[in-house]
């Protein structure tokens, strides 16, 4: 009797412990969790100074088996908390990451699309995490969230047919073809 109650307090304290575990791993980052954990302004990844202190969210390890749940993901036009030191930006920018549009607004699925492309190439894509439409006379202006699906929709078309290959210099641009760009 003893044994089971043990077998089954194991398995209880088990299954409790991958419930309620909300730890990130940024090395073999979980893309829902990480869309949960910007969406809820939780996101605790940092590069520290000597002194301890936060200097800037890090970005998750992604790579391309990510993509295509980065882009599925990328539907949700809601904007992120204004909290941005809980959001990974590219730190060799030293510009505000808002379009002149937009200030204080990051929006979630153009982000996801930024952090795919960051995983297709393995590195930034940009300075800024927003898009531009090159058809805009003033430069720096974000695009809306219409755009913003249309530039995913073109991710889409492009990781289907592209995500199954070598994908090399010589690849398009996802958003080859559309007036869109990374700032």
């Amino acid at each position: 009797m003893k044994f089971r109650t043990t077998i089954l307090l194991i398995v209880l304290l088990a299954v409790f412990y991958s419930c309620s575990k909300d730890e990130f791993d940024i090395d073999a980052p979980d893309v829902h969790t990480f869309v949960q954990q910007l969406k809820n302004g939780t996101y605790n990844e940092f590069y520290y100074n000597e002194a301890g202190e936060k200097v800037w969210a890090l970005m998750p390890a992604f790579e391309l088996d990510h993509v295509a749940e980065l882009i599925e993901l990328a539907s949700d036009t809601s904007f992120l908390p204004e909290e941005l030191k809980c959001v990974p930006l590219n730190p060799m920018s030293s510009r505000i990451p808002f379009p002149s549009n937009r200030p204080g607004k990051i929006i979630l699925g153009e982000y996801l699309l930024w952090c795919a492309q960051y995983a297709i190439e393995g590195g930034f894509p940009s300075l800024d995490p927003f898009l531009v439409n090159n058809n805009e006379e003033e430069p720096g202006k974000g695009i809306s969230a219409k755009e913003i699906l249309e530039a995913r929709n073109a991710y889409e078309i492009w990781w289907n047919q592209y995500g199954d290959t070598d994908i090399n210099e010589e690849t398009p641009h996802p958003l080859s073809g559309t007036p869109y760009r990374w700032f």
